[in-house]
Formats: C-alpha cells, sequence, structure tokens
C-alpha cells in the first residue's frame, strides 16, 4: 500500500478550491491551479508561488479539482465499513450508533494506533425521558434528579480520560431536562442534538439551549404528514422555518430517510450490499422489499413525501438556516460514504445550487461540528484532508463520488487504492459470510424420556444470510403428554455476541402445562457465559392449581425479574420456528390460538392471538397474528418442509438441513388434511408473498410512512441503531 512517510508533501497543480469566506457565492475565492503544502498532517502553505522544499513529497494533481474532505454529521460507525467511506470522499464521521463506552474504546484505539479510516466523532448516551424505550438508552429523572445524573456521568468519563464530541437526545425529554441536557453539555464545550421534543417548539427549545436538529419530522404540527399538507398545516411548517432561522439553528435534514424509497426501489441489489457485513446486508434486503411494496401501492404518497421535504429544506436554506450534510448510513438504500453524496445530490433537487452545497459540505460542516483542529478550508492551520476530483463539483456535486487521490490526516491515496481497499473488503465479507455458513453442531435439546416422534434440525436465514440454527426433538410422554424441545444458536453480529436458546414446553390436551425457556451468551468456544452457574435469563412456567392458565417466573442470572400469570389458555411458546410448526400442525384447531413469546430486548412475556389457517387445496398451515405471521409444510408424517416468518421488520425462511448430525425422526401424527401437497421446492412461489404483507400492509396515501425505516439513528426511530 502506497503510505509516504515524509513530513512534507507538495501537491501541485490542482484546481484549489480553498472554500475560505468571499464574495464567491459558493465560498471559494482561490479555485485557481496552485501549490498546497502540508506538513504532519497539517496545511502549512496555499498559493501559486509557494516554494517546495526539495526534500518535499511531490504530487502532481494538474487537471484535478482540489477540495477539503466531506463531513457525515450523523451515522452508525463500523470499522468494518472505513473503506466504503473512503471511497466516497468522507474524512470525518460523527457516530450515532455506539454505545458511549464503545465510542470512548473506539476513538482511543484509532488515535492510539492510526489507521486508514475516517476520523471519528463520538456522542455521548442517548438520553432519553419516561417514554424512551432504547434499551441502551440514558433515561433521565425530573430535572434536579437528572442534572445529579450528568454530573456523575461526566465526572466518570473526565476520571476515564474521555470526551463527548456532541450530545444527543431521542425527542422524549420534557421541556425542563432538555434545559439540563443542553446546560450540561455546554458546559463540557458540546453542543446537544435531536429531534424536538414532543410539544417542545422551536422557540422553547432553543431558549432550553438546543439548536441543532436531527432530521425534519419533529417539525411537523401535530397529526401532520408531509404527504398530505394542508394550507394551515403548511403554514405552521413557514413559522417553524422562521423561528429556526432566529435562532440560529443548525438543521441536519437527511432527506435521503423518504428519498431512498425512490431511489432503491428497483429491480437490481446495488453492488455495496457485497461489501457490508452480512447483518447490514440482510437488513438492507428486507427493507428493500418494502420500498418495493410501496413502489406498488403508495407512490403517489412517497413522491409527495419526497417533494414536501425537498421544498421545506428549500425554505430553510432560502431563510439562512446552516444546513448539515449527515446520510444515516448505513441503512437499506444509504451507503457508508456514497449515502453522503447520495444526500447532497437531494439538497441539489431541492433548489441549492451545487456550488453553494459543497460549501455546506465542507466548511459549513466542519464550523457546525467542531473538533480539536481546524477543518473544511484549504487553508494554513487547517487538517489535511482534502479530496482530488476529476471534475468541478461546483457544476455536479456528483463529482464527490469518486475522488481521483485522498489526502487524509497527510497521507496520500490513490483512487485506485481505494478501490482495492474496498475490494479487499468484499473478499472479507465473503469469507465472512463463508464462515457464518459453516455447519453449526448443535447437542440435542434436553426433551424428557420418552419415545422419539420427530426430530431434525433448521436452518433460519434472513434475505439469504444465516439468521439461527435449531436442533428439535418431540417425545411422547404418559397421559397423552407430548414433549417439545428445540435448541436455538443464533450467530454473532456486529456489536452482538453468540447467543443459545434452550426450550422444553409439554403440551396437553392442547395446552402447555410446562415450560423451561434459558437463553445464555456463548464465548468464542461455544461454552455459555454463566454466573454461579446461573444462565442470562430462563423462564419457567407452570400450571396454576387446577387451572388452565399458566403462571411465568424469570430470572437473570439466578435472580428474579418479574412473575405473573397469563389470562389466556397458552397453545404454545413461540421462539422456534421448528416447534411453532410442529405444534401447531398437531394441536391447533382452525382458528384463533393463544402464543406466549418473549421480546428479543426486554425478555417480557407477550401474549399474541394467532389464528391457523389450512390452505384448501394445498394444504399449507398458516397462523396470522397482529405482530408476525407464520407459513408452513408438514409431510404426513409431521416432517417440516419448510417454514417461514414475517413480522414489521423482517421475513425469515427455515429450510430443513439434510445430512446433518441429526438423525432425523418422522413419526408425530398431525390431523388428516394437513399434510402438504405441493412441491417442496416451490413453495416460496406462493407462500411468502403472504407473509410479506405482514411487514407492508396496503396503505392510504394518508398513512404511508414517511420514511418506511428511517436511516439508523433518525429522531424518528429514537437513535442510531442497527
Amino acid at each position: 500500500m502506497h503510505v509516504l512517510l515524509l513530513e512534507t508533501i507538495a501537491l501541485i497543480g490542482a484546481t484549489v478550491h480553498t472554500m475560505e469566506p468571499g464574495p464567491d457565492p459558493g465560498g471559494v475565492i482561490a479555485a485557481r491551479p496552485a501549490i498546497v503544502l502540508i506538513e504532519d498532517g497539517l496545511i502549512i502553505a496555499v498559493g501559486p508561488d509557494v516554494e517546495v522544499p526539495p526534500d518535499a513529497e511531490r504530487i502532481e494533481l494538474t487537471g484535478l479539482h482540489l477540495v477539503p474532505g466531506l463531513t457525515d454529521a450523523f451515522c452508525s460507525y463500523d470499522k468494518d465499513h472505513d473503506a466504503l467511506w473512503l471511497a466516497g470522499g468522507v474524512t470525518t464521521v460523527r457516530d450515532g450508533h455506539l454505545s458511549a463506552g464503545d465510542g470512548q474504546m473506539e476513538k482511543l484505539v484509532s488515535r492510539s494506533h492510526p489507521r486508514m479510516a475516517p476520523n471519528l466523532l463520538v456522542s455521548s448516551p442517548m438520553f432519553m425521558g419516561v417514554q424512551g424505550e432504547r434499551p441502551d438508552g440514558f433515561r433521565l429523572g425530573a430535572p434536579v434528579q437528572a442534572a445529579e445524573q450528568l454530573a456523575e456521568l461526566m465526572k466518570r468519563v473526565e476520571e476515564a480520560q474521555g470526551s463527548f464530541d456532541y450530545f444527543r437526545h431521542d425527542g422524549t425529554l420534557d421541556e425542563g431536562q432538555l434545559r439540563v441536557v443542553c446546560q450540561t453539555g455546554l458546559e463540557f464545550g458540546v453542543e446537544t442534538w435531536g429531534s424536538l421534543p414532543a410539544g417542545v417548539g422551536v422557540r422553547a427549545a432553543r431558549e432550553a439551549g438546543q439548536s441543532c436538529l436531527l432530521g425534519l419530522e419533529s417539525l411537523l404540527p401535530k397529526d401532520g404528514r408531509f404527504s398530505s399538507l394542508n394550507d394551515d398545516q403548511r403554514a405552521s411548517l413557514d413559522a417553524e422555518v422562521n423561528d429556526l432561522a432566529a435562532g440560529g439553528w443548525r438543521v441536519a435534514p437527511m432527506l435521503m430517510g423518504s428519498a431512498r424509497i425512490v431511489r432503491s426501489s428497483g429491480p437490481d441489489a446495488p453492488a455495496v450490499l457485497d461489501a457490508l457485513n452480512p447483518t447490514d446486508a440482510a437488513n438492507w434486503r428486507g427493507d428493500i422489499e418494502v420500498f418495493r411494496l410501496l413502489r406498488g401501492q403508495n407512490w403517489p404518497a412517497v413522491l409527495a413525501t419526497v417533494e414536501a421535504e425537498r421544498s421545506l429544506v428549500r425554505k430553510l436554506h432560502a431563510a439562512g438556516v446552516q444546513l448539515v450534510p449527515a446520510s444515516g448510513a448505513p441503512s437499506a438504500g444509504i451507503a457508508p460514504g456514497a449515502g453522503l453524496v447520495d444526500e447532497l445530490e437531494e439538497w441539489v433537487a431541492a433548489g441549492i445550487p451545487a456550488a453553494e452545497v459543497l460549501t455546506l459540505a465542507t466548511r459549513g460542516a466542519a464550523e457546525a461540528l467542531g473538533g480539536a483542529v481546524p477543518s473544511g478550508r484549504i487553508a494554513p492551520g487547517h487538517a489535511a484532508n482534502l479530496l482530488a476530483l476529476a471534475s468541478d463539483p461546483r457544476r455536479s456535486i456528483g463529482a464527490l463520488r469518486t475522488p481521483e487521490v485522498m489526502v487524509l490526516r497527510g497521507q496520500v491515496r490513490e483512487g485506485f487504492e481505494l478501490e482495492e481497499a474496498v475490494a479487499l473488503l468484499v473478499q472479507a465479507q465473503d469469507a465472512a459470510r463463508a464462515e457464518r455458513a459453516r455447519p453449526v453442531v448443535l447437542d440435542a435439546p434436553p426433551v424428557p424420556p420418552g419415545e422419539l416422534l420427530a426430530a431434525g434440525k433448521l436452518e433460519v436465514k434472513l434475505y439469504g444470510e444465516r439468521y439461527a440454527v435449531e436442533r428439535y426433538a418431540v417425545t411422547q410422554l404418559p397421559q397423552e403428554r407430548v414433549a417439545y424441545g428445540a435448541r436455538i444458536r443464533f450467530p454473532a453480529e456486529p456489536g452482538i455476541p453468540t447467543r443459545e436458546i434452550v426450550m422444553v414446553q409439554v403440551i396437553h390436551k392442547g395446552l402447555v402445562e410446562f415450560l423451561d425457556f434459558t437463553m445464555n451468551v456463548l464465548d468464542e468456544e461455544g461454552t455459555a457465559q454463566l454466573q454461579d452457574g446461573q444462565s442470562a435469563f430462563r423462564a419457567a412456567g407452570r400450571p396454576v392449581g387446577t387451572t388452565k392458565r399458566l403462571s411465568i417466573q424469570s430470572f437473570s442470572f439466578g435472580r428474579p425479574l418479574s412473575s405473573g400469570t397469563a389470562e389466556e389458555p397458552i397453545a404454545a411458546i413461540g421462539g422456534s420456528m421448528a416447534l411453532m410448526a410442529l405444534i401447531s400442525g398437531k394441536h391447533f384447531p382452525e382458528g384463533p390460538s393463544f402464543v406466549l413469546e418473549f421480546d428479543e430486548l426486554a425478555m417480557e412475556p407477550q401474549v399474541q392471538r394467532m389464528t391457523l389457517s389450512v390452505d384448501p387445496a394445498l394444504q399449507r398451515l398458516s397462523l396470522a397474528g397482529q405482530r408476525s405471521a407464520l407459513t408452513f409444510g408438514l409431510d404426513t408424517g409431521s416432517k417440516l418442509l419448510f417454514a417461514a416468518k414475517a413480522t414489521a421488520r423482517a421475513t425469515l425462511v427455515g429450510e430443513p438441513i439434510q445430512g446433518s448430525e441429526v438423525d432425523e425422526v418422522s413419526a408425530l401424527s398431525i390431523p388428516a388434511g394437513r399434510a402438504y401437497k405441493g412441491d417442496p421446492a416451490s413453495w416460496a412461489d406462493d407462500a411468502l408473498p403472504q407473509t410479506a404483507s405482514a411487514r407492508a400492509p396496503k396503505l392510504t396515501p394518508q398513512e404511508v410512512p414517511e420514511a418506511v425505516e428511517p436511516p439508523a439513528g433518525t429522531p424518528a426511530t429514537g437513535g442510531g441503531g442497527k
């Protein structure tokens, strides 16, 4: 790899866009061939007559346009995607996803062990009020208590010699809490970013100390939608624009939250998917499926939303509100690096001249975010984070998309090297996918001894990527009881370790009368991480006396979490696609039954009413509920042929694994008329659309989401997240 070890570099012959303030509408007063001298990562001289030291490394850039590097003011940073950020011209990223601890550690590592990666700015924890739902958020009490909480937090951060580059909140703070957060941030030299808290207008938020806005949605009047604004709502928005201008606000509009639906709903999968980690790529594919459904069902409303948001950005710019570029990448349709240029192109589509967009994306972004070293201009004393482009970005902002040369902290990379880094990333992701696809050896679930009626193994995929592997077993017990057991392994994801669920449930006369459910985190060797022999989570269910009601108690490492009794008769415990197929096929009547599940975040038990239907022609089984829809196929001996599950977030497909360590057994009798009659190889042709419809039901124009799944970290999602 081409790394310059010399301390002094001379960039010669480029048309230099200094981005210094001046009379030019684009803020450029030196757009002419010049020499830029760099030393120890800083620009030390700029001009046509700069003397080049004889020992300087000379980099010939004649015919190219030199501009400051780009800054993404809000994204979900993952070091795996460094090559994508750089290839897209982004030299600084401001993270909105990492936990406070991980952000501090990543920032420390990047400074102590420099690598070819964008400069990283990190956030405080996500501050939230009583309505906040983020499991990793920092929940604040009443203002007096909030002040104490923040004082203690900042004391610990300072003791650890850490720092935050900005404060963030999720929009659930009340006005008093917002004031405490903003004032504490200012005491430590940082500003607070977020959406407008509900019920707190622009003026009140400004008086509380906030002057930086993420996203546009919180500007809408109550019950307003960009797709269907009336005259009164437009007038309300115009008033908000005036208040933002008067208050000196900075706004990151994140237009790609809606525009990506238009840009990404075509038939072809983007090449960047090959460079994303398996989890992000799978989520991207799932969201793109939703976008395509919207293209067919709600296209006028989507287009109206995009145009209304562009109009608002045009008005903000005309009023003098400073716009700050932020992508929210990686999210479906928003790639790291390139997604920021997409955002800037949306600004141009909104009516802002490309030259002014260039200024906002360079000098303006640097001024808005600050930093220890000045940046955003090509001027002495500023950071040497620069892009050399083949064409003038003042004519087409898309010129920023593919730098011919990048200078990052004084080190030079040519365009082909940036491309090679992306190619290496694709190879690494291919290897990660291959590793993820390797056979997983699972122990049998600990079902009670009895006649073995069914056994097998299932691979569950999320849009082509392995999501989980299940091994299941069913035994016949005395007195017409049947025990169903499953061991489910979830492979590690970025920031999430490998997890394993083991569940056993006993069904008697169509209802659950026994449950044992554990969830453990596994180390790299596959060993459960226990404390005093106790699991990270365990739930036990037993009947209440002679009633049919199920009592549930849950524990974390042996400590009680909760206890309660289900009001409904529980017919099955969810969490295993294989067991849900077998239990519903064997025991459920056609019509409604109640299923108990543990939610993925807090592991709280939730009951869902699900209705079983049997296709009269194919005899495919379908379970439909408010939160999910499932489809199964069983043969006459209850062999599982296929399974699929759709929720509001994803579609999962279960495929039986043949020839594994499991001796497949299929002797569980099912009611007549429930054995699948179709071709198991082509079941998805007519089964998946039913499950997909649960993810994206037909919507009226008034119901179309402003951004179906907003970019990770936007205020609509309550903060960063993948």
